[in-house]
């Protein structure tokens, strides 16, 4: 079994992270690099961050080179498709929260009312 390198994996991982997008353009770029980060082990397999950073480049500026050369369109599309998926999920998470809220009043009133109609201690007399 190969062991994968601990380098290659952070430097994949970062540009992972700098992607503001996932689709299929992405991922597909995604392996390009995984394949090129390979073949930099294949020809040097004691290779760190530095060696992939010499000979790739940045993360940042792989991020900057893909955007340059990619469909605005596609760009926009996908922003857009992404603010609406989290304007939609910041909404219901609002809506929740205040359900939530809701439902802890109606009970603390109900809490409140039981206590209320609960004597607090009573004198009994035994004859």
């Amino acid at each position: 079994m190969k062991r994968k390198n601990t380098a290659a994996e952070l430097y994949l991982n970062e540009i992972r992270f700098l992607l503001p997008i996932h689709g299929k353009y992405e991922k597909r770029f995604l392996e390009s690099i995984a394949r090129d980060l390979e073949e930099i082990q294949y020809d040097d397999p004691k290779c760190n961050q530095e060696t992939f950073y010499r000979n790739l480049g940045s993360p940042q500026d792989l991020i900057c080179n893909y955007y340059e050369n990619t469909d605005s369109e596609y760009l926009i599309s996908r922003l857009r498709t992404n603010r609406f998926i989290k304007r939609i999920l910041l909404s219901i998470l609002a809506i929740l929260v205040v359900v939530l809220f809701m439902e802890y009043i109606h009970d603390y009133n109900a809490y409140r009312a039981v206590m209320d109609d609960q004597p607090a201690y009573y004198t009994e007399i035994i004859e």
